[in-house]
């Protein structure tokens, strides 16, 4: 008894010694200065901005060693502490989830085994989106093929069985207003807050002057479908959508002129950027063009034989047209930069279609599509961004107001809106 006694001061100090040397979370230190065999510093982190509450990490481990884990550390802004964020036993690549928007994040990765702790990786960084969407209550599980918005308070969306929505306060409630239309309406337009079209499905127009309070049915003088309507003001405006069909009216629709398209594929969609130089695209990779208010139309060369679904331009040169390529399964967008002399392929790193497509001004724009996609950019289309929402709905169309107001419209009812978080 009286050796223990003598030897236990001893190795009690020893495993004090043993635990000094280990770090806060348990184990060896980075380069673990008690191990004998530590395994290789993770490689090549990369931190991705996902939305303004994820980010998602991923990183290289060495394979000629047994590892047992990561574990992953965080750093909130450039002056905070490194804390523990998990520990991951599997597959190099973590989720931060539930984080502040427009804020910076850096990370660092251990690897740890039965023989030690390994040097810190390199730091990666990144910051989370400054804005996210907000799904709204539509009260509807209708398809909304098509959204308007004037402002950040007044807008309308469209869609299957002829429904209309109407919101007057930015979509914190949506209204179903009584509609003439019993088919699908495909497409709607504003000019003003309270005078707009819905087109759609058999040829039917819809006329506004009270902001849905009143719809009036218009002779398309077709019962071809209509696929895509824009109103330059209040007087002029332009209808397109099956076989070529092309229509102008110079009095709010009393009466539609034919314009010479020279097409017979399906137009899908029509864009103008003043009142004279306008854009249609449709299946087939075409693409139509005007520079002197629909007199003339001229077909332009894509270099793509998919469907084009949607068109925006942000001035007279610069126009972005989005759509799928069947033959090689991807999501297309293309861009011009010369009034569609010539057009230049982006890459929108999806394998699914694209129908929407918004720009704030020559960089700032959004892209959405099948299976819940939106795709974002902030460099004219250089790169497109993914932006995570839960589920699986088919996303139809977007509008982008200003930096703090955006909406998206699609299957099931779906309704989101972009808030900013600053």
């Amino acid at each position: 008894m009286k050796i223990i006694s003598a030897v236990l001061p001893y190795l009690l100090s020893i495993a004090i010694v043993q635990l000094a040397c280990k770090d806060e979370h348990g184990d060896d230190g980075p380069g673990n200065p008690g191990g004998t065999n530590p395994p290789p510093a993770p490689t090549h982190l990369v931190a991705h901005t996902v939305s303004s509450t994820e980010i998602t990490l991923a990183w290289q481990k060495d394979t000629t060693v047994a590892i047992s884990g990561f574990k992953v550390e965080r750093q909130i802004e450039s002056s905070g502490t490194w804390e523990l964020l998990s520990r991951v036993t599997r597959n190099p690549q973590f989720v931060d989830a539930n984080l502040s928007c427009n804020t910076k994040y850096s990370y660092r990765v251990v690897a740890y085994s039965s023989q030690g702790t390994s040097d810190y990786s390199n730091v990666a960084s990144a910051t989370t989106a400054p804005d996210s969407w907000e799904f709204q209550s539509s009260g509807s599980i209708a398809i909304l093929y098509g959204v308007a918005f004037t402002d950040s308070s007044y807008g309308t969306a469209v869609g299957s069985g002829g429904i209309i929505l109407r919101t007057t306060n930015g979509g914190s409630n949506w209204t179903q207003q009584s509609s003439p239309a019993t088919e699908n309406l495909y497409g709607v337009s504003f000019s003003s807050r309270n005078v707009g079209t819905a087109v759609g499905k058999g040829g039917v127009i819809l006329r506004t002057t009270d902001g849905g309070t009143n719809w009036v049915t218009q002779n398309s003088n077709t019962t071809n479908d209509i696929r895509a309507v824009f109103w330059i003001d209040d007087s002029v405006g332009y209808i397109a959508g099956y076989l070529g069909y092309l229509r102008k009216t110079t009095n709010g629709g009393t009466s539609w002129q034919s314009e010479p398209s020279r097409v017979t594929s399906e137009l899908r969609a029509i864009h103008f950027s003043d009142r004279i130089h306008g854009t249609a695209v449709g299946l087939a990779g075409t693409i139509i063009h005007t520079t002197n208010g629909g007199a003339t139309w001229t077909r332009q060369a894509t270099g793509v034989s998919g469907q084009l679904y949607g068109v925006f331009f942000t001035d007279s040169l610069r126009g972005t047209a989005v759509g799928y390529d069947q033959g090689n399964m991807k999501g297309l967008i293309i861009h011009t930069s010369n009034g569609g002399v010539s057009w230049a392929m982006q890459t929108s790193g999806t394998a699914y279609e694209l129908d929407g497509v918004s720009f704030l001004d020559g960089i700032n724009g959004i892209v959405v599509g099948s299976i819940a996609t939106i795709l974002r950019t902030t460099d004219g289309g250089g790169t497109w961004t993914p932006e995570k929402i839960p589920g699986t709905n088919h996303l139809y169309d977007a509008v982008l107001i200003d930096n703090k107001f955006g909406s998206i419209v699609g299957s099931n009812g779906i309704i989101l809106r972009l808030t900013s978080c600053q």
